[in-house]
């Protein structure tokens, strides 16, 4: 038996619903966070990285550029690597040629892709529980 089934059969009446859009907001707010704190580690160690592997940390602008941005909305959250000042002032924009590779750079690996893989199941559960808790009956 379902929470609104429930409801129906103890009010008697058809009971109305409300979605609170501040449990959802809050929700893709913490999997922002958590998704950005998992690709700026996988892109923080000091070494030299290897054709296929993940970045390594130089001058640390690519672990700086990695942010998440929050729409109005609340309903998504999109982590991904922004320009920096650093590399404004380069005219160039890093991430894209370490993922890609160029003539004289071998790809590296994806860390934002490897991150939404590792992190998706937790971040369906925390969508999912973030909708339940937003409805209220009334």
């Amino acid at each position: 038996m379902s929470l609104l089934e429930a409801a129906f059969l103890l009010q008697g009446t058809a009971p109305s619903a409300e979605f609170e859009p501040k449990r959802m907001k809050r929700a893709m707010r913490t999997v922002g966070q958590v998704m950005r704190k998992d690709a700026r580690r996988l892109v923080a160690r000091r070494a030299v990285s290897a054709p296929g592997a993940f970045p390594g940390r130089v001058t640390g602008d690519l672990l700086k550029s990695v942010r998440f941005k929050l729409s109005r909305s609340g309903w998504s959250v999109k982590v991904a690597s922004y320009r920096t000042e650093a590399m404004k002032a380069k005219d160039t924009f890093y991430p894209a040629i370490l993922i890609h590779g160029s003539a004289h750079l071998a790809p590296r690996g994806d860390y934002i892709e490897a991150t939404y893989q590792a992190r998706q199941d937790w971040v369906r559960e925390q969508v999912s529980s973030s909708l339940l808790d937003g409805v209220e009956l009334k």
